[in-house]
Formats: structure tokens, C-alpha cells, sequence
């Protein structure tokens, strides 16, 4: 190999520009949005949290049914005051439309699944 030959080699740059290592690293990604958090889904936290409820209210009344009454009571009133959780959740998951159908879905399930609503759904429908 002679002298020009190479300066040549040593002179040359890849065909598709200069190497990675050549540029600053905000030179090399120059339209590269930062990384952005994924926003939180306040619908679907509000319909799993209402499905965990529904869990508790059926465990309640298999405890009522069973005699347990102080342990029934107990989750019968927890549930009353949880219920409004998801509720909020939803509510929030709905206006935001972070979740907006599971958040209905949510509003609707925690409505229901109060048991003093459910107590008088169920005694509408039941002639008393």
C-alpha cells in the first residue's frame, strides 16, 4: 500500500456520515422527545378496587349466612365507607378520560355494590 493509499483509508468517512462516537449525544438523537410517564388510569384502579369490594360484600354475606354476625356487620359497614372510593375514582377516571369506560363501569359497580343501596334495590324488587 502506498503513502496516498493510505491517507485515503485513514481520511474516510462511513458512507452514511461520521461515527456515533464523533457526535454529542444530543447531536446524534437531535428530535428525541424525553420520555414521557404514562398518565395514571384512575378508571381501571377504580374498577379493580370495586371488584375487590364485591369480593369483601360476598364474603360478608356467606359470614352473615353462616352465623358469624359481628364479622358480617364489621364488613358490611367497611364496605358502606370504602364504596366511596372507587366512586371518586371513577369519577375522576370519567372527566379526565383516563379510563373513561372502566370508570363507568366503576361509578356503576360501586353504586350497587353499597349495601344500603343494594338493601333497598332489593327491597323494592322484593314487594317489601
Amino acid at each position: 500500500m502506498s503513502t496516498g493509499e493510505t491517507a485515503l483509508y485513514e481520511s474516510a468517512q462511513p458512507p452514511d456520515g461520521p461515527s456515533p462516537d464523533a457526535q454529542s449525544p444530543d447531536a446524534e438523537w437531535p428530535d428525541a422527545e424525553p420520555k414521557r410517564r404514562r398518565p395514571f388510569p384512575f378508571g381501571l384502579v377504580a374498577l379493580v378496587s370495586v371488584l375487590v369490594l364485591i369480593a369483601l360484600e360476598v364474603t360478608g354475606v356467606l359470614l352473615a349466612v353462616s352465623g358469624a354476625y359481628a364479622a358480617a356487620t364489621f364488613i358490611g359497614q367497611a364496605i358502606i365507607v370504602l364504596t366511596f372510593v372507587p366512586f371518586v375514582l371513577g369519577i375522576v377516571g370519567v372527566i379526565l378520560n383516563r379510563g373513561r369506560l372502566t370508570g363507568a363501569i366503576a361509578i356503576v359497580l360501586a353504586v350497587l355494590t353499597n349495601p344500603l343501596v343494594l338493601n333497598t334495590v332489593l327491597g323494592f324488587f322484593g314487594g317489601r
